[in-house]
This record gives C-alpha cells, structure tokens and sequence, in this order.
C-alpha cells in the first residue's frame, strides 16, 4: 500500500504538470476551458484514492499490532522481505514448468486442428427406399430406388466477409 501511495501520488503530481499546460492553452485561447475541468476531476479523484490508501495503511497498521502484539504505527519502518534465491532458481519441480508444458501441449492440439481444417474431406453417402411413385414420377406404381454418391470438399484458408466492405 505504500508503494501504491507513493505510484498515486506521483500521478497526481503528473496531473498537476498537465494542468498547468492546459491552464496556460486557455490563457492563450488555445485550448477550452472543459479540458482544464476534466483534469481537475481526476486530480480530485486521484485525491479521494490517495485519502483512501492513507487510511487503508493506517488500518493495516492498527491490524498488523494487534496480530503481534507489538505497538506498530504509521511511523513504524517495514523492510520489503528478500526472496529465498534457493527456491526461485530450483529445480525441475516448479509449478510455472508444468503451466508451459501444458501450453506446449495445447500449441501442438491447435497446430493439428487447424492442419486438419486445411485437408480435403470426403464423404460417401446412400439412400434407399421403396414407395409410390418412385423415381419416375410419371408413374404411378410402386418401386424402388436408391441414390448413391461421393462427395469432397476442400475449404481455403482465405477470410470470409460478411456483408459490405468499406
């Protein structure tokens, strides 16, 4: 939180800067007076978020005494902690080698997937049936019929538009 507070109030300082600039841009009748009351609305905002991060930092505090039992205030100084470097540069039992892994093996699904999408299909299809009319419909008794085809499709990978182009 402390770093936070130190992050907004350097933003509020950069705010600040700007609004000089526009403030100046009216003074010369460059730029409108609108541009100078947005900023001033964020710099207000940034001002409420820094009041909350002080309190918040406060009410830490208060909670990081009690659960210690030691008497710790704003003014208390706390160190960052240094990371172990044993276990940052372990070995092969890392949880982030497992994630990559695991994204590897998804790369490879899609690169087959997509592969598959660009290869020919073909299809064998078969219909049968016995009814009135059948296939020649000029007459008017029972028979049978029965349809029998292949069929390929093959589809490009080219982009396909939907609507009107501008």
């Amino acid at each position: 939180m402390q770093e936070q507070k130190s992050l907004l109030e350097l933003h509020l300082e950069t705010l600040q800067s700007k609004l000089d600039e526009v403030e100046s841009g009216i003074r010369h009748g460059a730029v409108l007076a609108s541009n100078a009351d947005i900023l001033k609305a964020e710099m207000l905002k940034m001002g409420q978020k820094l009041t909350e991060n002080e309190l918040n930092i406060v009410l830490a505090y208060k909670i990081l005494s009690i659960l210690t039992g030691e008497g710790l205030t704003v003014e208390s100084a706390l160190e960052m902690p240094v990371p172990d470097t044993e276990i940052m540069v372990g070995g092969q039992d890392r949880l982030e080698y497992g994630l990559f892994s695991l994204q590897e093996q998804k790369a490879e699904s899609m690169k087959k997937v997509i592969s598959s999408r660009l290869m020919p299909r073909f299809i064998a299809y078969g219909q049968a049936g016995y009814g009135r009319p059948g296939f020649d419909m000029l007459k008017n008794e029972f028979d049978d019929f029965y349809i029998i085809g292949a069929r390929m499709s093959w589809s490009e990978n080219r982009p396909k538009y939907s609507g009107t182009r501008n």
